[in-house]
């Protein structure tokens, strides 16, 4: 893309997302700074009014982002400048801006640019980050900026980008050469697998993420006597008195529904 604002012209960064929420909740995460603590970093100084100065840190990191407030317009727009990226000199005269529109039942949708460099040289970084922005207005959890990321943070932020029906970014954090082992199904790499999960995604409305129903003790890992546990089933409830044939009978139902599927059960039961 290629596009002047003011002066700043060049290459640039354009990303779109759609939060299921409120298009205020949106305003309040990009336009405060308690906001952008919650999904950039948590290192955040400043004001943001209208020709005010914020200052970015980044944990154990000799780096410093000092961006200008241009504009704040509630709710719906906010703009700044870039004046320093110690670490990212092209990064100056940088225009930063977010425009929030209402999308009615679907929530609100956040058109982000970062306008005056090549979109190649800031991508990975905006896709992770806007990821987390619209983790933080759809949840109130984002995922800001950690001194050493780990493999659940980058877990975190590929759920948030592919529920949030950001396929593109969820992509983008997968490995290149990522192998599946999945019961059903196969798939060759990354781009087969991310072209099955926009396919699927686009039709989940829901989602939650065993490991957190575990942390949060709303479920537990399934134990089938083996042994050992399976993660990957998590029991949510009591299951010590399981009712087997109610169950046993649910599955056949859902895999081969027949009017005389409970008389077959009953047969063999």
């Amino acid at each position: 893309m290629s596009e002047s604002i003011e002066g700043v012209a060049g290459d640039g960064y354009v990303g779109t997302v759609t939060c299921r929420a409120t298009q205020e909740r949106a305003f309040t995460a990009v336009a405060t700074v308690g906001g952008l603590r919650g999904w950039w970093t948590p290192i955040v100084a400043g004001t943001m009014r209208a020709g005010g100065q914020l200052i970015f840190g980044f944990e154990d990191m000799d780096e410093t982002i000092v961006l200008r407030v241009d504009e704040v317009t509630s709710p719906s727009r906010v703009r700044w400048t870039c004046l320093e990226h110690s670490s990212a000199p092209d990064w100056s005269d940088t225009i930063v801006q977010f425009e929030l529109r209402d999308a009615g039942a679907e929530g609100c949708v956040i058109a982000f640019e970062h306008l005056g460099l090549p979109a190649a040289q800031v991508a990975a970084g905006w896709d992770r980050f806007l990821a987390s922005l619209t983790a933080l207005v759809e949840t109130g959890q984002g995922a800001p900026f950690r001194a050493a990321e780990t493999a659940l943070d980058v877990a975190r932020a590929y759920h948030a980008a592919w529920t949030a029906h950001d396929f593109d970014a969820a992509r983008r954090l997968l490995a290149a050469d990522l192998a599946t082992d999945v019961p059903i199904n196969t798939y060759t790499g990354r781009d087969d697998f991310a072209a099955a999960l926009a396919s699927f995604g686009a039709r989940a409305e829901h989602v939650d993420l065993l490991a957190e129903l575990v942390a949060a003790q709303l479920g537990k890992p399934f134990d089938r006597g083996q042994g050992h546990q399976l993660t990957e089933w998590v029991v949510i409830g009591d299951a010590s008195q399981p009712d087997w044939p109610a169950l046993a009978l649910e599955a056949l139902t859902y895999v081969r529904p027949s009017p005389t599927s409970s008389t077959v059960l009953s047969r063999r039961g």
